[in-house]
Parts: structure tokens; sequence; C-alpha cells
């Protein structure tokens, strides 16, 4: 088995109870974002670990295909837990939120079926030169479905936190202001 099996299966165990734990707390500011993302990182983490323990070309394509459902979403979950951090909460709409995910759809689609097109891997084998056999992937021309959220997602997502300060930003209202209580005087 490989060695990094037991760490993978440790950072899947540590983020899918840190997606358990705060997914509980809804009212937290950015809970349910980043209970999203801590479950991505667990699947991703532990269909890796998977990945790595397995021997056979067909066990291997299951577990990266597997690993895909946390890597394509965890660009575009950790974008929304910073602009709900940020304060940005209420431009969040169900289609924007939606619109974010159409790109990891598409990736993850592209991936489940590479067999029929090759346009996500233009070949896959097993190497087994080394000790420990693993996929040899060689990145067709739909990889780059998967470049751009993490671009898009991942640079502004840290300026949102950035700009924050570190803290969350204190409550706000939509109101406007009060109108003025001073009365014009009329000219008789």
């Amino acid at each position: 088995m490989h060695p990094f099996f037991w760490l993978n299966l440790l950072t899947a165990v540590i983020a899918g109870s840190l997606s358990i734990v705060v997914g509980r707390r809804r009212s937290a500011l950015g809970s349910q974002p980043f209970a999203f993302l801590m479950a991505g990182v667990a699947v991703w983490s532990l269909a890796y670990g998977l990945e790595l323990a397995s021997t056979s070309f067909a066990t291997m394509r299951w577990w990266l295909w597997v690993e895909y459902l946390g890597i394509a979403t965890a660009p575009v979950s950790w974008f929304l837990f910073a602009l709900q951090y940020a304060g940005y909460r209420t431009r969040l709409t169900r289609p924007r939120v939606a619109a974010l995910f159409l790109i990891p759809g598409v990736t993850i689609l592209l991936n489940a079926t590479n067999g029929l097109h090759g346009l996500y891997y233009r070949r896959m084998a097993v190497d087994r030169s080394g000790p420990f056999p693993l996929l040899d992937l060689a990145p067709g021309p739909g990889t780059g479905s998967i470049s751009a959220p993490r671009c898009c997602c991942s640079s502004p997502g840290r300026s949102c936190c950035s700009s924050s300060g570190g803290t969350p930003p204190a409550p706000t209202t939509a109101r406007s202001p009060p109108p003025s209580r001073v009365r014009a005087s009329r000219s008789s």
C-alpha cells in the first residue's frame, strides 16, 4: 500500500469532521460554503488516497473520477466562502451561485466521459516503473476547464478575505439613513 494513503485518509477525516461541525452552525457567517468546501476536500483526499492504494487501471480511473467531485468544486466553494465572509452575502443569489458551478459541472462531465472523446486526458495509463503503480496522465484540451475556476475564484477569494482584515465585517442594514427633519420655510 502506498505510504501517502494514510496521510490522505487523515486529511479526509479532518476535513469531513470540519464539514459536519461547521455545517451545523448555519447562522455563522460563511458556514455553508465552508462546510461544502471541506466536504469537497474530504472527498478529494479520500479518493486520491484510494487511487494511490489501487493497483488496477479501472479502479484508479474510478477514484480519479471521484476525486474530481472535490477538485472541481473547491475553487468555487472557496470563492463563495470568501464573499460571504467579506460581507457580500446579499449578492449571492441562487442564479449567480448556479452560474459559478457551471464550469465545475462541465469539468466533472468531461472527466467522467473522457473515454468517449479524450478531451480531458489524451492518454491514461498505469506507470509501474516505481515502487507503487501510479496513473500516467497526458492532459487534453479540456484540462483547462479546471484551471479557469482555480484562477478566477482563488485569487479574488484571497483578496476578499484579506480586504476584510481577517475579521468578519460588522453587520450592516440595507436601510437608507433617515431623511432630514429640517423643514424648508415657506415664503408667503
